[in-house]
């Protein structure tokens, strides 16, 4: 006869909170089949604050069984407010469209399109900086260090930050308004500590 694995407190725990508010879990588990070898048994740690983890909820709905809807199904497709892979991208003609995807692909560059014009990067032929940037003229707004250097700076009233120092010196940002709406503050600092390092972030003094 086949082992079955059993989980206790699965369903329960599916049904529960654990997973979050507005999950609504409809359906029911295949109940198991045969007998269950008791070293093969899971339980939850023995722990007053323990909880289950939780699921993704973006693959929640291919779980056999599972099905969600309300507040977490929205937000499950709620699409990324600051994904810009479909804005501020410089126009191609099917041809050149066809060429940057297979440069795009060949390079592992295909997603690099979030907060970068790639393309248009791509169609001037701009070349890497020494530290492996590309130029500041193709950042979308939503890029962290989009600057006034940027070919969308002033475009749809975004404003772009300002780079200074150089020249033997440290290099300097001072972010503008929509740089800081777009990432907080304490998230600017995160990114320049782990992505600028020896470049110094010059934030506003508080009022």
């Amino acid at each position: 006869m086949a082992n079955a694995l059993y989980i206790p407190g699965l369903a329960e725990g599916l049904q529960s909170n654990a997973l979050g508010p507005g999950l609504d879990f409809t359906g029911r588990l295949p109940p198991a089949v045969g007998s269950a070898d008791p070293r093969m048994i899971v339980q939850p740690p023995i722990d007053p604050g323990y909880a289950m983890p939780n699921a993704n909820i973006g693959n929640l709905n291919q779980m056999p069984g599972v099905e969600v809807s309300g507040a977490l199904r929205a937000q499950a497709q709620q699409p990324d407010p600051y994904d810009y892979s479909a804005r501020y991208n410089t126009p191609l003609s099917p041809a050149e469209e066809a060429q940057f995807q297979a440069w795009a692909k060949a390079n592992g560059k295909g997603n690099d399109t979030y907060d970068y014009d790639l393309r248009g990067a791509w169609k001037s032929g701009a070349a890497t900086s020494e530290n492996g940037h590309l130029p500041d003229t193709y950042k979308k707004p939503n890029h962290p260090t989009f600057s006034d250097q940027s070919q969308y700076h002033g475009v749809d009233g975004v404003q772009g930050g300002t780079w200074g120092g150089g020249n033997g010196s440290p290099w300097t940002f001072t972010p503008s308004a929509t740089n800081l709406q777009m990432m907080s503050a304490p998230a600017l600092q995160r990114y320049f500590q782990e992505r600028e390092p020896g470049n110094l972030l010059i934030l506003p003094q508080a009022r």
